[in-house]
């Protein structure tokens, strides 16, 4: 590549920062040094001052301190040891290429006299030491995270990291054991081809907005079991841990992470309930699983409504169960919200009904059709409407102010769905299970996989961008008086980010199995 060529590369690389003429450029030349370094050639040894500056035309280089890596220089990056070049001491890191490198160098004189000489670049000077500055600040983040943090922030800035360095310089540049680093780059292998692997690197379904778990998970968790037990709904100890593996609480106290303990304990309860049907439904063929959602739906829709019921049917384990957790609700003394528990209830088993009618019938229905009922299969609109139960604060005001966010609930509602069709596909593939958005896609669209993702990842950031601007709208008339409608929108967010975060973070429920036995066999280490 000719000088000439490098000054157009240089150009190209730097006009998004400041745009400079090419005339300009063009008289770099006499004040530049163009080099080129061969994997794992050393650029400079450590000890000594620092005088040059490099820009990093293409390549990744890297300082190392004492034989190990400390931090890497990406394409872009201006590279020096900022510390030793302002205090004119020697620096302590050695300069090294890690793959093939084309730098640009200019010395401390060099710089003196460019920025006499051409003052076009006064700007982009200035530019590139603030970008230099931020580049030292993401490093100290980096350090600061857990390597799994580390892995998805490294990933924003350099793509694939992971594949182009070998496990002992990553070992190296997170400052872990090597085997950490082949375990975890082998779980990560193991989910390449999962929309997981995406979110883990922060590619897809990023949210402005954090995710938190209740602060007893295990005691709500325990209770929970102990609870399930003694309904038989779990008996053998290989299901218990089976289900504290799953981390099967954990969906409901990352949904509600600061609903009060007691009420905690009783969503838990529910939650378990409902997981633990949706599993053993999923076992039922044909026409099975439609008679014992129907079974469901007399009996709880009876318990509800206070009717009797014909005590010689014989009632399986989770109708039995519904006696207690119901018992358990009133208890609550939650009067106000029980009409809304048991209108979202019996929607979510009618939904099931309909889901379990076109399976038994071999039925696959229209996106519209499904759309519909989305809400109510899934729980997932059972799960926003309980928001209310989980808040303390008087029922009038907190019932006003939930009507009032009735878009906001709308817009959170579709990107958890979206989020979860796309991260429970291949598990509802693998039972030919058609009520996914993304198989539906791939079905009437005629996709392929990769595009149903994709229109669908398009779609969630549309929502999510309205969804923020509507969120917005609240915040900029903020008064003291609107505490109660912030303290929704807040748990409105909790149940977006915590929904994510069990799915992706938490259980193991969507992982390929071969991901699961990587994490199995981590374990034993």
């Amino acid at each position: 590549m000719e000088q000439k060529d490098i000054i157009r590369l240089l150009k190209s690389k730097l006009d998004p920062l400041d745009q400079v003429p090419i005339e300009a450029y063009e008289q770099l030349l006499t004040h530049l040094e163009v080099l080129r370094f061969d994997k794992k050639q050393l650029v400079r040894p450590s000890h000594t001052l620092e005088n040059n500056a490099y820009y990093l035309l293409s390549g990744l280089l890297a300082f190392k301190h004492e034989g190990r890596l400390s931090r890497l220089f990406l394409e872009g990056h201006v590279v020096y040891d900022r510390l030793a070049y302002q205090s004119g001491r020697p620096s302590h890191f050695e300069l090294k290429a890690i793959s093939k490198s084309i730098l640009v160098k200019v010395s401390r004189q060099q710089e003196k006299q460019i920025l006499k000489n051409i003052p076009a670049f006064e700007k982009l000077s200035e530019v590139l030491l603030q970008k230099a500055k931020e580049a030292d600040e993401l490093w100290l983040m980096i350090s600061q995270k857990h390597y799994r943090d580390a892995y998805a922030l490294l990933n924003k800035y350099f793509k694939g990291f992971y594949d182009v360095l070998s496990h002992d310089l990553l070992a190296q540049l997170f400052q872990l054991d090597k085997r950490t680093i082949s375990r975890y780059n082998k779980y990560m292998y193991q989910i390449k081809d999962s929309p997981l692997a995406k979110v883990k690197m922060g590619e897809i379904l990023n949210y402005p907005f954090y995710s938190a778990l209740h602060h007893e998970p295990e005691y709500i968790t325990n209770k929970v079991i102990k609870w399930l037990k003694e309904n038989k709904l779990l008996e053998s100890a290989a299901h218990i841990k089976k289900f504290r593996a799953y981390k099967m609480t954990y969906l409901a106290l990352r949904l509600y992470p600061e609903a009060p303990m007691h009420k905690a304990i009783w969503i838990g309860e529910l939650f378990a309930w409902l997981f633990l049907m949706d599993d053993y439904t999923d076992q039922l063929e044909g026409v099975e699983k439609l008679k014992f959602w129907n079974a469901i739906h007399g009996f709880v829709n009876a318990i509800m409504h206070e009717e009797s019921w014909d005590n010689s049917e014989h009632f399986n384990p989770f109708q039995i169960a519904f006696i207690s957790l119901w018992e358990e609700f009133e208890k609550l003394h939650a009067y106000g919200f029980k009409h809304v528990l048991i209108d979202q209830l019996l929607k979510y088993i009618e939904s099931n009904i309909w889901e379990a009618k076109n399976k038994a019938y071999q039925i696959i229905p229209s996106l519209d059709e499904y759309l519909k009922e989305r809400p109510y299969f899934s729980g997932g609109n059972l799960a926003l409407e309980l928001i209310p139960l989980g808040v303390e604060c008087e029922q009038d005001k907190l019932y006003e102010a939930w009507k009032q966010l009735a878009v906001l609930r709308k817009l959170a509602a579709e990107m958890i769905y979206i989020s979860n069709d796309i991260l429970s596909y291949q598990k509802e593939h693998a039972i030919s299970d058609f009520h996914n958005w993304v198989a539906l896609l791939m079905h009437h669209q005629k996709y392929t996989r990769t595009q149903a993702i994709d229109s669908l990842l398009q779609r969630h950031n549309q929502v999510l961008q309205t969804f923020e601007i509507k969120m917005s709208s609240y915040f900029e008339q903020y008064r003291p008086e609107n505490r109660v409608l912030l303290s929704l929108i807040k748990n409105l967010k909790f149940q977006v980010s915590g929904a994510l975060t069990w799915s992706v973070e938490d259980t193991k429920r969507y992982l390929p199995e071969k991901a699961k036995q990587v994490l199995f066999e981590e374990r034993l280490n």
